[in-house]
């Protein structure tokens, strides 16, 4: 097999391995590894229809590099193909602000809501109760001060998570969360108010970057949720 037809290979895999492992190991800004991901990815997609295209027009051409079109197309074809499955049996929503509470939001430190942000919300808030109907406030029957306890513990064993403040007397802890790979830093901050028969207990969490999150805010959620219903 002729090494040129080894080249698309090499142009997609240098930045799928360089873009998620420079972001996690710190060489690469987190939007710049995932840009460098993405990358790979696309030359994986133009890849897959090219190559078997070069193949068929070898066939019909009598050219003799039919065979090493169709090897060279395996891998691309590979990624592509993997892509599209995972995208499809996941179905996340475009969105990446995500709270238990989609009427009155718990506020991020420093935010300001103009018209324009009320609107994404609100929109965030139809998708949201549509794609993630599990997520609601949670209720515990112990006094707000015990539950803000109970909060603030599980928050210090969340993996990737860094306390950023937390005020018993307002009932509201916030911190930020790095994802795994990519190192992406997303916020999150939970509220404790009183309710009947006990205390409840919000959560939101949001990207900083990025228009989707793949469902990333929700399973943190559910994940700091379980914990403090574990106790």
């Amino acid at each position: 097999m002729n090494p040129y037809w080894f080249a698309p290979g090499i142009v997609l895999a240098v930045p799928l391995a360089v873009g998620p492992l420079g972001a996690f190991l710190g060489w690469l800004r987190p939007d710049t590894g995932f840009i460098l991901f993405g990358f790979g990815i696309l030359v994986a997609f133009v890849c897959a229809l090219a190559l078997p295209g070069m193949a068929a027009y070898a066939t019909a051409t009598g050219r003799p590099w039919r065979a090493s079109a169709l090897r060279a197309s395996l891998l691309p074809m590979a990624v592509a193909g993997s892509v599209l499955v995972y995208l499809g049996s996941t179905g996340y929503p475009t969105i990446n602000d995500i709270s238990t509470d989609l009427a009155e939001r718990p506020a991020l430190e420093a935010e300001t809501v103009g018209p324009e942000d009320a609107a994404r919300l609100e929109f965030f808030a139809a998708v949201q109760s549509e794609a993630y109907p599990d997520l609601h406030p949670l209720g515990l029957e112990v006094s707000p001060a015990a539950a803000f306890e109970r909060a603030l513990t599980a928050a210090r064993g969340m993996p990737g998570w860094e306390l950023r403040g937390h005020d018993a007397a307002q009932g509201r802890i916030s911190a930020i969360a790095t994802t795994r790979i990519f190192r992406f830093v997303d916020d999150v901050v939970i509220r404790i108010t009183p309710a009947p028969g006990g205390a409840r207990v919000d959560v939101r969490s949001r990207s900083r970057i990025g228009g989707g999150d793949l469902g990333a805010n929700a399973r943190r959620i559910r994940a700091y949720l379980q914990r403090v219903r574990a106790g």
